[in-house]
């Protein structure tokens, strides 16, 4: 109610003043006083409070002025009261970009000091740089108790926006980098960052996809009870592919190391039995079509011999036998057997299982 009251006052001497200046011949213009608005600087989202302040100050005791600012970057929050004047109004017109200022005191203000202060948020959408706010007056806005138009010096000022990721237009990046590496099968990251505000932009890169070497590697010897096992192995991780099983006699007919991890350069015999225990693929193991053509590849386990589960071939996955007594290698030795005598155990047992379904059928009906 003080402030509507203060304001009616003020609007209603103003008029007054303005009619008075008019028809005097007396009221002189004094050109002096400076007036500056501060600099202030800030990052998007702070808040910033701008002083403004008076020097060689010649008295004055009425101002009616229009402070300009960016409202697009600034959100004006609200006036604080300074040490020069105490009696104010101030209204935000953003639409317009500008600030009224209203003030009428008892009698002059020599004092030199803040007049008052403005505070503001800036937008998290403020570009970087300063953000101007002045002081717009006509002859006559600033004013003493003799109604002599004061005429002073205005100092403009601002919010300097610092510069950050959220305001950079990253308009230039630096080269692009190795962030993270590409596996055999999992992708990889290359990042560039903007030279300006130190934004980092990330891109994902594509697996590298296994590189199998030419040559076997003896994964496990063979002896007069057990196979060997052996196949070829990715350059870059621990995936096998092409595994083929070997007795003792083959390694010697084939005139190839029997230790374990030793290296075996491709040849025709190898090739020959990358045939008989692939026949569908229909090429030799080291070629590049049985490589596009092998199933999906996994790491081997860091044991000694390699578990059926993580090894794959040009067509199936190779069934590796854990022989660890005499029993179990009976066992297998009667598997093997019924396995030449019925190469097919499996399309016979499903045969059978289709006729016993249909005679159950039948009793059914």
């Amino acid at each position: 109610m003080r402030k509507k009251a203060f304001s009616v006052l003020c609007c209603a001497l103003f008029t007054v003043c303005l009619l008075l200046q008019k028809t005097s011949v007396s009221a002189a213009v004094i050109n002096e006083g400076i007036i500056t608005v501060a600099s202030v600087t800030g990052n998007t989202g702070d808040t910033v409070i701008v002083p403004i302040t008076i020097d060689e100050n010649p008295g004055i005791c009425g101002i009616t002025v229009s402070i300009s600012y960016d409202s697009s970057a600034l959100e004006f929050i609200e006036d604080m009261m300074g040490n020069v004047i105490y009696e104010y109004l101030t209204k935000a017109h953003p639409d317009r970009n500008i600030i009224r200022l209203v003030t009428v005191e008892a009698g002059n203000k020599y004092n030199n000091g803040t007049l008052l202060n403005l505070k503001f948020k800036i937008s998290d959408s403020a570009a970087a740089g300063l953000h101007k706010i002045d002081i717009l007056y006509n002859s006559g806005d600033f004013c003493n108790w003799k109604l002599d138009r004061i005429m002073p010096e205005i100092v403009a000022g601002g919010v300097d926006v610092n510069l950050s990721e959220s305001n950079c237009p990253h308009e230039s990046y630096g080269e692009w980098t190795v962030a993270s590496v590409a596996t055999c099968t999992e992708s990889g990251l290359e990042q560039h960052i903007c030279t300006a505000c130190g934004h980092v932009e990330l891109r994902e890169t594509q697996p590298l996809g296994h590189e199998f070497s030419n040559d076997y590697t003896i994964d496990k010897e063979a002896t007069e009870t057990e196979p060997g096992l052996m196949s070829r192995h990715c350059t870059r991780c621990k995936a096998v592919t092409d595994q083929l099983t070997f007795t003792l006699q083959q390694s010697e007919t084939g005139d190839f190391d029997n230790n374990l991890y030793e290296e075996v350069p491709e040849n025709e015999y190898i090739n020959n039995m990358h045939k008989e225990q692939y026949p569908d693929t229909g090429t030799s193991s080291g070629s590049n079509e049985a490589d596009s053509s092998s199933a999906e590849n996994t790491e081997t386990p860091e044991s000694d011999i390699p578990d059926e589960e993580n090894i794959t071939s040009g067509n199936d996955p190779v069934f590796v036998p854990d022989i660890d007594t005499p029993l179990q290698a009976e066992q297998i030795s009667v598997l093997q057997k019924i396995a030449e005598v019925f190469p097919d155990i499996n399309s016979i047992l499903n045969v059978l299982r289709y006729l016993i379904a249909a005679l159950f059928s039948v009793i059914l009906i």
